[in-house]
């Protein structure tokens, strides 16, 4: 995670932390792909990577396109 510009919020994955275990490590509650500033929960931004399992494909299909027109990963994650 990384603190971003509240007007960079539209760039990002934003999440919500429920608690902060450690420095740089929490547990996330909440997963939003590229909120407007105005509507982000934080300024918090997923920079990385991730380990997913196959289901998450299935996840995005029922989704479809979300922010930008686009699927998103996050969105999946969040389901």
């Amino acid at each position: 995670m990384q603190n971003v510009p509240k007007q960079d919020t539209d760039k990002y994955g934003i999440v919500t932390l429920e608690r902060h275990m450690a420095a740089r490590i929490g547990k996330i509650s909440h997963i939003v792909e590229k909120p407007k500033p105005d509507k982000a929960a934080s300024t918090l931004a997923v920079v990385g990577r991730y380990l997913l399992t196959p289901s998450i494909f299935d996840d995005l299909a029922k989704i479809g396109k979300g922010a930008g027109g686009e699927i998103q990963l996050t969105d999946g994650i969040a389901q």
